[in-house]
């Protein structure tokens, strides 16, 4: 009698179920590994920012006011990319669900999860907005994907 050297249907379904199981560990493996990359590079493009500003306080004596830093305004941009010398890339938060926004830099005192907050103020403690005020402080806050708030100060002022 002849003996058949195929597979078992056990064999098949361990073999199916084994695929399975290293399959899923490494989509959960990945998922992680995306989840580091995008922090890192919120880490990174607020670091650049907040370089650059510091950069631009040591040259001028105050920071830049909400209206040169945040928004999509050319007056921004091209404060942001010649003034402070910031690559466009930084600018874009790895959250924001579209490409086709230049600046993710808002103004606000709070976190959020798909932008950067810049928040300057004046010795007084007021809201440093417009473009002739020269603002003694300032904030940068984000989101981490663990929910976390990130806050970076200014070198001088908090």
């Amino acid at each position: 009698m002849k003996q058949s050297r195929a597979f078992t249907i056990v064999e098949i379904m361990i073999i199916v179920t084994v695929i399975t199981i290293l399959a899923s560990i490494a989509t959960v493996s990945y998922a992680g590994l995306q989840k580091d990359a995008r922090n890192k590079e919120r880490e990174s493009d607020t670091t650049i920012l907040r370089t650059s500003l510091e950069e631009f306080y040591e040259k001028n004596g105050y920071y830049p006011p909400r209206d040169l830093v945040t928004g999509e305004t050319d007056e921004a941009m091209t404060f942001l990319s010649r003034t402070l010398d910031m690559p466009p890339t930084a600018l874009t938060s790895p959250s924001r669900p579209t490409k086709d926004i230049k600046n993710s830099i808002t103004w606000s005192n709070t976190s959020n999860a798909t932008d950067y907050s810049y928040y300057a103020q004046l010795d007084n403690g007021d809201p440093c907005l417009l473009e002739d005020e020269q603002c003694t402080k300032y904030r940068i806050l984000y989101k981490k994907e663990v929910d976390e708030e990130v806050v970076l100060s200014s070198k001088y002022g908090w």
